[in-house]
């Protein structure tokens, strides 16, 4: 059995400064986490053959482990986006290398014949970034802007209906952090991933009583059941800081292209 996870580092002040976080620093923070849910998931469920963890893998989790430790809410320095990203852009060179060691690909022969490659994969689509949560589409500029339209949005709908990814159904609002703030969504992620990583357990009565400590009359484990857990799990599993992310992105990439006009 595992033993319970020290928890004397825990300081619900070092949260504080949740209350004055940007759009921006939740987009980064929300990231960071999930980045690191990704990775413990890798840490539990991928061992090398000789049933070694991977080392990177375990200094990555322990960088974590201490900056979290440390009150950290970001761990990422660099992680802002140097310029605003839309939901279409055009494919980068990088990307298209990326999709060359695509492992149906790189056993092709460039000196093979043509119509062996056209035959087995040529017209198979590449598929879903399942990482990124992105594809990539061909886009025919001889068509009109009203077939083009009409065409990207019956893809769209059997894309989604195929991934199972589903939109964002609002945008996010200040109201949206001060609720995810009241019932202590950071702190509970936090305490819970470095239990995973640590391998050591933590029960929902000392997780409640960690980020509730002055609630009195009140069902603190109750509340970390029905609000805080799932809500936690919702952030993590739906990927919030992508859809966060591209409402930002909207935001910038609209507010550069407004067009003043006199008299308006």
């Amino acid at each position: 059995m595992a033993d319970d996870l020290d928890t004397s580092w825990f300081d619900l002040k070092n949260y504080e400064e949740l209350k004055i976080k940007s759009f921006e620093d939740w987009a980064i923070l929300l990231n960071d986490r999930w980045i690191f849910y990704k990775t413990v998931e890798k840490y539990e469920n991928y061992v090398l053959p000789n049933n070694i963890v991977d080392g990177n893998l375990l200094v990555f989790l322990d960088n974590a482990v201490a900056c979290l430790k440390e009150g950290f809410s970001s761990i990422f320095i660099d992680d802002k986006p140097k310029f605003p990203r839309s939901s279409v852009c055009d494919l980068t060179l990088y990307e298209v290398w990326d999709m060359a060691q695509d492992e149906r690909l790189i056993h092709i022969q460039p000196d093979r014949c043509k119509d062996e490659f056209v035959e087995t994969i040529a017209f198979e689509s590449y598929g879903i970034d399942n990482w990124e949560r992105k594809t990539r589409v061909t886009i025919n500029l001889s068509a009109t802007d009203e077939q083009i339209k009409n065409d990207f949005n019956r893809w769209l709908i059997d894309c989604r209906q195929v991934t199972g990814i589903e939109s964002q159904k609002k945008l996010f609002t200040q109201d949206d952090f001060d609720y995810w703030i009241r019932y202590g969504v950071i702190p509970y992620l936090d305490l819970l991933l470095i239990a995973k990583i640590e391998r050591k357990k933590i029960t929902q009565n000392k997780l409640a009583k960690l980020i509730f400590p002055d609630e009195y009359n009140v069902d603190i484990v109750g509340r970390l059941r029905q609000v805080t857990k799932p809500e936690a799990e919702r952030l993590i599993s739906q990927e919030i800081h992508r859809a966060l992310q591209s409402q930002l992105d909207y935001e910038k990439i609209g507010m550069k292209n407004i067009q003043y006009y006199p008299g308006t």
